[in-house]
């Protein structure tokens, strides 16, 4: 007797899947498509495999094979829905999950799509109804969960966004977005201190899987010492991101420090900003269309002798590329602001003042410190020149903060301070604002301690980050959130002669401001609590002259520091990485 046509095609589909070889997998489970028995198998289980591996391309062409001949399966639909959304095409993955909601009005994965949808148009009140509707119907489907929490965070509820995502973790603990977002989320998380943000990083990472290649040993790896330092990126970030706009300076000036940049870059869409870094680098590697398999080869092939992960806990990472090892010395930077705690990175890139000494204990990564502040911003090109501020205009405080970073804690102060200061506003720049309900819902929040409505403006950004810069002719001073400091709004502000008053926390992400303002030498505006927060802005709401010399005084003022300094910042950022991969460092 004969197997059925398809079913060994299947068997070694699946065989495929469990070595790590997706390329392969997918290629058979494209065969086993072709038996009428095993089609709807084959097609479900190969394009949950493509869309965990990041290969939408593939999928969409399995699900097109099988709704040839199924249109009415409504969980197709729901694939395909994931499939188009992963692969940016947001209009037809609306369409998807209609369609699926049309066949299967319980169908819990078209229904986070659509949230999923709502949250990349900045509409996370609309998620949060979607989801919190969907959760009713299906309150064990952990990716309504994992949803709703992030529709929670960027409406700035970053306590009852963990407990959705714990919610999420708790029903399937296996979801790599879920882990993600729920190590992300803890960041913002005011509830959650220095301790156990670490202790549920290592919780979550825990149950990260092992990645499928073969783990390479470091010895292994390691190749002769050279007169450059070998150095990979691996960003999906290297874009209008804050990423593409701090790597700018460090790729432009890493090569006459003898840094050799191999990038390797996992984007699904470029931009100009993209076009600029590439420029400024011999070897980029367009990594977004390989398997982790294929991208593991191709690094390990560069022989490396460091590994830069842009990415840690955040969206585009690429966990089974670093825990296989591509380079001896695989160090996180920047596009993770903490220890992730991840499997296969041994350090991490940081300064003495977001990291104090021994804040790092209990962590598995060492740190490497900076002897200044870890971030060089590098303006943008068109950026507009800093505008005077009349001393007759109303004295307006400004934040151009995702809502996330506006913590219950924050807005609390931030009112204590309008409350100081009786004919002062305030003005919120938030993408998230576009949306009425979520403005509402900000305004609803600073109205419960009494601040009058005319006192506080509430707008979306534009698009164009000159516009945007634009905007800082508005403000005269610059608030900064409590746990989550701004990192990009920072050095937008003070690059538009906008000083920034923050107060540091326990962890790193409240602490980004005090070490620009420290690189800065502008340590009058680093706050020791609550109340003399609201002193030293009363304070400064009362010397509009002092305000006005800073504002034109305060480019210069920057342009000597690292924080701008390109060059300066590549040599300290290159002894840095020989110092800690002494067997390569240069001796000719």
């Amino acid at each position: 007797m004969t197997n059925a046509p398809g079913l060994d095609e299947l068997r070694l589909a699946r065989e495929h899947a469990r070595s790590g070889d997706v390329a392969a997998a997918l290629a058979a489970y494209a065969r086993a498509a072709g038996g009428a028995e095993t089609l709807l198998t084959a097609v479900r289980e190969g394009a949950r495999l493509a869309i965990a591996h990041g290969a939408a391309i593939p999928a969409l062409r399995l699900l097109d094979q099988g709704l040839r001949l199924h249109p009415g399966t409504a969980d197709l639909h729901a694939l395909l829905a994931v499939a188009h959304q992963a692969a940016g095409r947001l209009p037809a993955a609306a369409a998807a999950a209609e369609r699926a909601l049309q066949l299967d009005p319980a169908d819990a994965i078209a229904a986070a799509v659509l949230a999923g949808l709502a949250l990349s148009h900045s509409s996370p009140s609309a998620a949060l109804t979607a989801t919190d509707a969907a959760i009713a119907r299906h309150p064990q489907a952990a990716v309504l969960w994992r949803e709703r929490g992030r529709a929670m965070l960027d409406r700035g509820e970053p306590t009852a966004a963990c407990a959705a995502l714990r919610q999420a973790f708790a029903l399937n603990p296996h979801n790599a977005a879920t882990r993600s977002n729920l190590c992300l989320a803890s960041l913002y998380d005011a509830a959650l201190d220095a301790t156990a943000v670490r202790d549920l990083h290592l919780q979550v990472v825990a149950h990260a899987p092992q990645s499928t290649v073969a783990l390479a040993a470091a010895s292994t790896i390691a190749r002769a010492k050279g007169e450059f330092l070998r150095v990979g990126v691996l960003s999906a970030d290297l874009r209008l991101h804050p990423v593409g706009i701090f790597m700018g300076a460090l790729l432009q000036h890493g090569r006459s420090h003898r840094i050799e940049w191999v990038v390797y870059a996992h984007h699904a869409r470029n931009d100009a900003v993209t076009v600029r870094l590439r420029s400024r680098v011999a070897h980029w590697r367009e990594v977004a269309a390989l398997d982790d398999r294929a991208c593991i080869e191709s690094m390990r092939a560069d022989q490396l002798d460091v590994l830069l992960d842009l990415s840690g806990h955040t969206a585009g990472a690429r966990p089974g590329v670093i825990t296989a090892r591509v380079a001896p010395l695989q160090v996180a930077y920047l596009g993770y602001p903490a220890p992730s705690g991840a499997r296969g990175i041994d350090a991490m890139i940081a300064d003495a003042v977001v990291m104090p000494a021994g804040s790092e204990a209990g962590w598995p990564e060492r740190m490497l410190r900076l002897p200044h502040a870890f971030l060089c911003y590098e303006p943008y090109p068109d950026t507009p020149e800093v505008a005077a501020r009349s001393p007759e205009s109303t004295f307006t405080f400004g934040s151009f903060n995702n809502l996330a970073k506006l913590d219950d804690a924050t807005v609390a102060l931030w009112c204590r301070v309008l409350a100081g200061i009786p004919h002062a506003r305030l003005k919120l720049c938030a993408t998230t604002l576009g949306e009425a309900a979520t403005a509402a819902f900000t305004r609803s929040r600073f109205s419960a301690h009494g601040v009058a409505p005319e006192r506080l403006e509430c707008v979306a950004p534009v698009a164009n980050p000159a516009q945007l810069l634009a905007r800082y002719a508005e403000i005269d001073v610059a608030l900064d959130p409590l746990r989550f400091n701004g990192g990009t709004t920072t050095l937008d502000a003070l690059w538009q002669g906008v000083p920034v008053l923050t107060l540091p926390g326990a962890i790193m992400p409240a602490r980004m401001a005090a070490s620009v303002l420290s690189t800065a030498n502008l340590t009058e505006w680093i706050a020791t609590s609550e109340d003399d927060y609201i002193a030293r802005a009363v304070q400064v709401s009362r010397a509009r002259a002092h305000l006005a010399d800073l504002r034109v005084s305060m480019r210069e003022r920057l342009a000597g520091t690292p924080l701008i300094d390109g060059d300066r910042f590549a040599n300290s950022f290159a002894t840095l990485l020989r110092a800690a991969h002494p067997s390569h460092a240069t001796t000719r």
